[in-house]
């Protein structure tokens, strides 16, 4: 009998291991107003490098300082742009803005991202929930919190 337990216990433990991982969508309850408290003040997501999508890296060369932008959008933002034309309500999108560093390598003048300067939490919100906080604006997609206004500086 306990022959028995065990092989139907591996079993139950393979195939639950098997079982596929499916991406957030909205009706999983993602919702990026989650973030924000009832004054409207954003925190940053603590996972977002792992769980959100990237959208793209650029580098802006300035004689005071190069940077490099990284810009994450949340779970399935970037499918529902591309099915709809705009975000959902609660879509988060956050902006890093790091320093540069460069040196000579063996393939020639690299150069990579060090640093933090500052980092932007946006949150679409169809519904103007948050008219009173300095933190939100008007875009041409709905409402946004403001991309111009980050929500800390390190």
């Amino acid at each position: 009998m306990s022959l028995r337990m065990a092989v139907a216990f591996l079993t139950l433990i393979i195939v639950a291991g098997y079982q596929q991982v499916k991406p957030q969508t909205a009706g999983d309850g993602y919702n990026g107003l989650d973030l924000v408290d009832k004054a409207g003040n954003i925190r940053k997501p603590s996972d977002y490098r792992d769980h959100y999508q990237g959208l793209g890296t650029y580098t802006v060369l300035d004689p005071k300082g190069d940077q490099m932008h990284f810009t994450y959008a949340s779970p399935n933002a970037a499918e529902h742009y591309r099915k709809n034309g705009k975000f959902a309500d609660g879509t988060v999108l956050v902006k890093e803005v790091f320093g540069t560093d460069h040196a000579q390598m063996t393939t020639g003048d690299a150069h990579w991202a060090s640093g933090t300067k500052v980092w932007f939490v946006m949150i679409k919100d169809e519904k103007g929930r948050y008219s009173d906080n300095p933190l939100w604006a008007m875009d041409g997609d709905g409402r946004f919190s403001s991309p111009m206004r980050p929500t800390s500086k390190l």
